[in-house]
């Protein structure tokens, strides 16, 4: 439970990181030339951590395919390759909502 709690903290951090990011891309650029070299400094921080946030976003759902297939498996089992790949990223996609899929 403990464990699920961080997750969905992490998830919720992620979030409002990838949102800044956005927020900030999508800003007009001034012709400041300071403060355009101040933006291209945050370009180059911003375009690390959306790599960090993308790497741990895959990790998350790896590690929610694998719970996912342990709690299903034996159903998924029955079913070809394509489809249960299916099911596991529907079920992945919205923890909210898992009971709809299986």
């Amino acid at each position: 439970m403990a464990n699920t709690i961080a997750k969905k903290e992490l998830i919720v951090r992620m979030t409002e990181e990838a949102a800044k990011i956005q927020n900030f891309l999508e800003s007009p650029p001034t012709e400041d030339v300071v403060v355009l070299s101040e933006r291209l400094s945050y370009a180059n921080v911003y375009l690390a951590r959306s790599g960090k946030l993308l790497a741990d976003a895959k990790a998350l759902l790896d590690d929610a395919i694998v719970l996912a297939y342990e709690a299903h498996h034996k159903d998924l089992e029955k079913v070809g390759a394509n489809l249960a790949s299916k099911i596991l990223q529907a079920y992945c996609k919205d923890e909210g909502d898992r009971k709809s899929v299986m």
